[in-house]
């Protein structure tokens, strides 16, 4: 028997064999010799009847088999097997491999019959038996290429039992391969349309953004906004595009901001023109920060010629609030809130004449970011009437934070308070502040390092920030956090400019984690079981228990190492040792915990049998697995 491929060394077990309940292997012999046919069914499925015919046997009913490993097809010559794969293939159901006689004289050869059925099916693996040299290899090769064996005569029963076996196998691996591969193209195709689509938006919002970045004063902020809109339109494919400003506690007034597709007119942007309801429950929403998508089934226009000329001229019906608890689904208009500082401002508003699209959080992001950069551009020839408004917020920021801005004079040493501060500390705020006064409340532990940073800020341009315990009017500590950098006023004097903030809250978390580090650290190390992590398929910290249980010295020879080489080649039961590994890894990443029996393998050879539980940890970027060793 001489193969080009694939390769058979020996012939299979019996344990090699399909597994039962597995889908029958179906196979397609060719051959003008009704014995041979017989010989080959007797042989792929071998309780076959030995009554039955030809004709049964062509007609592919020969009798109960006792397995169903082979589904087995039988041709009598060239042509008919042919139109059997053809057959085969528009059912859906195309043969794995075909045993094709090389001589059949009344009909096409062998060569005849392979080149046929390659043309019908490439995938399809050639069993060509013979017993003469009618072709030489070379020209076998030539016309055929691949997946082809050349079996001579006479075989052995083995040698068709195996060949069936281990050719079906190959073309099953060979079609689950090829599925994979459409399934990864269909994914990288989908990808690359998704990674297209958002770089399409990112660089329209980063032009947008550049070009507010860029707004000159003495330019009109209107004439920008809808060139923004129509960059935003375009990137979007939407047919219309409107920034509708909302003023505090209004309901759709304002100045509005609209684009239209080329040769589009449009009707008020304002929303004036739908229902009470509509325009309140979609108000609501933008108000807690929701998108809202609309939906309009149809409408006829009240003037045919204005209609055809301007699609916007149709009488629509009311449109339909989709209530969705994303707000996003398929409609014909998506309005997405403007937000600035947390508030409502106004409403970004597209829409789609053609028909319903399918609005996503990609959409409602991207309008979100650019409704948020247009309404700051608007807001800047409001300026000076809401620096009163800013402040008041700024304020309640800081109280709420509990931060305060400070100034130091390097001259005269004199310090000036926000009033937050004087609030935070219960210091009076009628009487002047220096750095002596300040620093008479600061914990004597803390004073000499907060004092030697305040010294070296003002005589350079270093950086001072400072963290200390802070005593109040109530005699209470605080624990105040002071970052400032260096300024020149006025007077041409340097001093100091920043913020304090009491971080007395954070202070007492990070104490309360760093106890609550030491006493699981402790736990980990005093535990009587083995522990460690696994992070990217090594050890990356293991406590004492496990290193003693392997007769280690300490935990540090352990460190980097692979599961693997901890574990004797084979399990007792056989079972390779990477492979279990791998799998038991496998396990835990998709169900999230493991537990298995292993043995491994000590410092100085010995066999350690335990009991393993790997559990996944899921507090950071990477994937990490502890495992717990109970010696058994």
């Amino acid at each position: 028997m001489t193969a080009f491929s694939p390769r058979i060394d020996a012939p299979e077990s019996s344990a090699d064999a399909k597994p039962a309940g597995e889908s029958p292997a179906r196979v397609l012999v060719i051959d003008d010799d009704a014995e041979l046919l017989r010989t080959y069914g007797n042989i792929l499925n071998p309780r076959r009847s030995a009554a039955v015919g030809l004709a049964q046997l062509l007609e592919g009913d020969g009798g109960a088999p006792a397995r169903s490993e082979f589904e087995v097809g039988f041709a009598s010559s060239g042509q008919a097997g042919q139109e059997m794969a053809l057959e085969a293939i528009d059912q859906g159901r195309p043969y794995a491999l075909a045993f094709v006689d090389m001589r059949m004289p009344l009909a096409w050869d062998g060569l005849q019959t392979a080149e046929a059925l390659r043309n019908v099916d490439p995938s399809i693996f050639l069993v060509i038996a013979t017993a003469h040299s009618d072709h030489d290899l070379d020209e076998l090769h030539r016309v055929l290429q691949r997946d082809l064996v050349l079996l001579r005569k006479p075989f052995a029963d083995d040698e068709v039992l195996q060949l069936a076996r281990t050719l079906s196998r190959s073309w099953e691996i060979q079609r689950q391969r090829d599925r994979l591969l459409r399934q990864l193209e269909g994914r990288v195709g989908e990808r690359t349309r998704a990674l297209a689509t958002r770089l399409r938006r990112e660089r329209a919002l980063a032009e947008i953004a550049g070009r507010f970045v860029d707004l000159r004063e003495e330019e009109s902020p209107a004439e920008a906004v809808e060139w923004a809109l129509a960059r935003m339109g375009r990137s979007l494919d939407v047919d219309r595009g409107d920034l509708i400003q909302i003023e505090p506690g209004a309901d759709w007034v304002g100045e509005c901001h609209s684009w239209y597709a080329l040769g589009l007119g449009g009707d008020d942007p304002r929303l004036q023109d739908y229902p009470s309801d509509v325009r309140v429950a979609v108000l609501d929403r933008s108000r807690r920060g929701l998108p809202s998508v609309l939906r309009f089934s149809g409408g006829s226009a009240a003037d045919g010629t204005e209609s055809e000329r301007n699609p916007l001229a149709y009488r629509r019906p009311a449109p339909e609030l989709i209530e969705t608890s994303g707000g996003i689904d398929e409609g014909s208009v998506l309005i997405v809130p403007a937000l600035l500082g947390g508030r409502l401002r106004g409403v970004l508003k597209v829409e789609r004449l053609d028909g319903f699209r399918g609005w996503d959080a990609a959409d409602v992001a991207l309008l979100g970011t650019i409704g948020h950069i247009l309404m700051r551009a608007l807001d800047q020839h409001r300026l000076l009437r809401s620096m009163r408004e800013a402040t008041e917020r700024l304020q309640m920021a800081q109280e709420k934070a509990r931060i305060g801005h400070c100034e130091i004079d390097g001259v005269t040493k004199r310090i000036v308070w926000s009033d937050n501060l004087f609030r935070m500390t219960g210091l009076p705020a009628d009487r002047p502040l220096g750095i002596d006064t300040v620093l008479a409340h600061v914990h004597p532990d803390d004073r000499e390092a907060v004092a030697a940073s305040l010294e070296t800020a003002l005589q350079s341009d270093a950086l001072h920030r400072a963290r200390y315990r802070f005593r109040g009017a109530d005699g209470h500590w605080l624990w105040l956090e002071c970052r400032a950098s260096p300024y020149i006023n006025g007077h041409g004097h340097q001093g100091l400019r920043g913020v304090i903030q009491d971080v007395s809250e954070r202070q007492r978390f990070e104490a309360a984690l760093r106890a609550s580090e030491e006493r699981y650290r402790a736990i980990f190390e005093q535990a009587d079981e083995g522990m460690g992590i696994f992070r990217n398929d090594r050890i990356e910290l293991v406590n004492t228990a496990a290193a003693r249980m392997l007769g280690y010295d300490g935990p540090e020879e352990l460190v980097g190492r692979h599961p693997v080489s901890l574990s004797p080649a084979h399990q007792p039961d056989g079972e390779d040792a990477s492979a279990g590994v791998g799998a038991a890894m496998q396990r835990v990443l998709d169900n999230g915990y493991d537990r298995v029996q292993w043995v491994h393998l000590a410092k100085d050879g010995s066999l350690v049998p335990v009991d393993v539980s790997l559990i996944r940890l899921d507090s950071t970027e990477d994937w990490e697995i502890l495992f717990v060793w109970r010696p058994l």
